[in-house]
């Protein structure tokens, strides 16, 4: 039998990725749409976890089981930036495309293009809270390359790796990314919970 969890976003990105974890342990996953919740939730914490905190609580006596996840990319050679303002860096209307064009431009000159993608996951279930944190380091490509994902997605090359986030299918994606990390922690968690 399923159990809903409901998932503190619309980002279609992050709703497949989570129900490509969770959707196989039974789990029947929610985003805000499904339940008709239109609200614009300020994320006015200063780490990833305050943020997915901040998200989850917000409709946490209402639902038994909640995920809220925050992520953002730190490049190295601009001093982690911009890290949980990433969805905001440059305005929250540009377009990724001028987005991802603009960081390209800005890390032309720096010899260090290393950068790591972090995201973490806030799991309230019945009122107590878990955290799972995932990263994946990598380097800032010197084009845009791929069009599959969202984001920073195509101008991250994670170490080790041929294709950006941006090149690669989502179960390729979502076997290695930063939020399939923090999402296996949780699936372990889970399964410990006796779900």
């Amino acid at each position: 039998m399923s159990k809903d969890i409901v998932l503190v976003s619309n980002n279609k990105g992050k709703i497949v990725e989570v129900k490509s974890v969770l959707e196989p342990l039974g789990f029947n996953v929610l985003c805000l749409n499904d339940l008709n919740i239109d609200i614009d939730i300020e994320e006015n914490g200063t780490t990833y976890e305050e943020n997915a905190l901040i998200k989850a609580r917000f409709i946490k006596n209402k639902y038994s089981r909640i995920i809220a996840d925050d992520s953002g990319i730190e490049i190295f050679s601009l001093d982690n930036k911009p890290g949980v303002f990433s969805a905001r860096f440059l305005g929250e209307t540009t377009p990724y495309i001028e987005k991802n064009k603009i960081v390209i431009d800005m890390l032309k000159d720096k010899e260090d293009k290393g950068a790591k993608f972090v995201s973490v996951i806030a799991y309230i279930h019945n009122g107590k809270e878990n955290i799972f944190r995932g990263e994946v380091e990598g380097t800032i490509t010197s084009e845009i390359r791929g069009s599959d994902g969202f984001g920073y997605d195509p101008i991250f090359l994670p170490n080790g790796i041929k294709n950006t986030f941006g090149e690669m299918a989502d179960n390729q994606k979502n076997n290695i990314s930063h939020r399939a990390i923090a999402l296996n922690k949780l699936k372990e968690w889970l399964k410990d919970e006796k779900i």
